[in-house]
């Protein structure tokens, strides 16, 4: 689970959501990024999160040694 600190660190104005999928399609040698969505609004939440610039792969490495990166449930 991915909570708003951590989508605030990848870029603030994010959903969770929206930050994901930014940081999946940011990672060097990403062409293309398959997801589902439930609805129209889910979808444009998506399209506005791979219309934002990349991330760098600085951003990347130091979002993926953040301690809020990801929330595990048991």
């Amino acid at each position: 689970m991915v909570g708003q600190e951590f989508a605030d660190l990848i870029r603030p104005g994010l959903t969770p959501a929206q930050a994901c999928i930014l940081a999946v399609a940011s990672c060097p040698g990403v062409t293309d990024v398959l997801l589902a969505a439930s609805g129209a609004p889910h979808w444009r939440e998506a399209a506005d999160a791979v219309a934002q610039p990349s991330l760098t792969a600085a951003k990347l490495r130091e979002s993926a040694r953040h301690p809020s990166s990801f929330t595990y449930r048991s």
